[in-house]
């Protein structure tokens, strides 16, 4: 348990927790898709569906059972980094190669031209503040981390060097937290999924160190191997990381497991050794990536396979990224198998 400004925060003991993002609703991605060219479709029948869609996000988590839940991240449109970027004002650039199978590099890139104004916010507060008015469970704050959010930015000007501008952007992700914290949220989670392949670690330590300077609630750190349309970006292991990933100053690791077969599971251990300092786990046992409908029996496996070399007590479980690349019937069979699962791996431990 975690005591932060007067509410209690539980990490571990086999809780179930969402990593961030629900899978849209199909009219709500309509609506978005037709907004621009249909006269029958105004702001504000955009702003009230994505409130009924954040309400649907909250009522789909807390009707599978989850402990504590997700904004969905469907509050802003535009994506996981699309909604933050919309929000800067920074324009989309034609994208070069647009035919044949998805490929990372037919990602929309960013054209950043002046440096990112000191009243500028990323949207996260209002997200949450949505969520949070329609939920019966607690809700953990989510904020893409500064690393993550420089991945699809070029830097034309504003900013003498990308790593400049990476660090303008902790500045604004600390603000961001901030300002989340001020609103009520006792638990905030950065996402850096970039921070497996960036080529520079040690700025992104210093960014996320930035970012989560000052914040004195239970913080989370959410680092995975990409998930746009299911593809991963990076290689695949934690372990070369963790050197980097113990200087920042979150108290519970966010990582993904199912997708790996529970791949260096075994290596926890290790991990704390070279942190020198308590950590909690939030462990992916349910793969976002694929198809497959998980069931009880299998999440149980995966928990079992992750107790023998982390305590309960320290252990909370999840789905290893989010499900804005997931259709919504496949997600929402994929949460209730989290939680069955989970229930009945803690039945033969708590």
């Amino acid at each position: 348990m975690s005591q932060r400004n007067g509410a209690v925060h539980a990490f571990g003991g086999l809780k179930t927790t969402a990593v961030g993002s629900m899978s849209a609703p199909g009219w709500l991605s309509h609506l978005r898709a037709n907004a621009a060219h249909e006269s029958s479709i105004g702001p504000a029948d955009l702003a009230e569906a994505a409130r009924d869609a954040t309400r649907l996000a909250v009522l789909d988590q807390e009707a599978a059972g989850l402990d504590e839940i997700g904004s969905g991240e469907v509050y802003i449109p535009g994506g996981f980094l699309g909604q933050y970027f919309d929000a800067l004002g920074i324009p989309l650039q034609p994208v070069e190669r647009r035919l044949g199978p998805f490929g990372y590099d037919q990602m929309p890139k960013r054209r950043l031209t002046e440096a990112f104004s000191p009243e500028t916010t990323l949207g996260a507060v209002q997200t949450w503040t949505a969520a949070r008015s329609f939920a019966s469970r607690p809700v953990k704050a989510t904020v893409a981390g500064p690393i993550t959010l420089a991945m699809p930015l070029e830097v034309a000007s504003g900013y003498p060097s990308r790593s400049a501008a990476v660090l303008s952007l902790a500045d604004l992700v600390n603000r961001e937290l901030k300002a989340l914290v001020q609103a009520g949220a006792t638990h905030v989670q950065i996402d850096e999924p970039t921070m497996a392949r960036d080529q520079d670690p040690g700025l992104a330590v210093e960014a996320a160190q930035r970012a989560l300077a000052g914040i004195d609630v239970a913080v989370s750190i959410h680092i995975c191997f990409g998930d746009n349309q299911g593809r991963p970006f990076a290689w695949r292991r934690y372990d070369p990381l963790v050197r980097e990933l113990v200087k920042i100053p979150a108290e519970e690791w966010v990582l993904e497991f199912a997708n790996r077969e529970m791949a260096e599971a075994e290596l926890w251990s290790s991990w704390l050794d070279q942190a020198g300092r308590h950590l909690f786990l939030a462990a992916g046992v349910i793969d976002v990536k694929s198809s497959y409908i998980e069931t009880a029996d299998d999440v149980a496996w995966r928990v079992e396979t992750l107790l023998r070399h982390v305590p309960a007590e320290d252990l909370s479980l999840t789905t290893d990224c989010g499900f804005s690349q997931t259709p919504r019937w496949q997600a929402l069979r994929k949460l209730s198998a989290l939680v069955e699962g989970v229930r009945k791996a803690a039945a033969g431990v708590l």
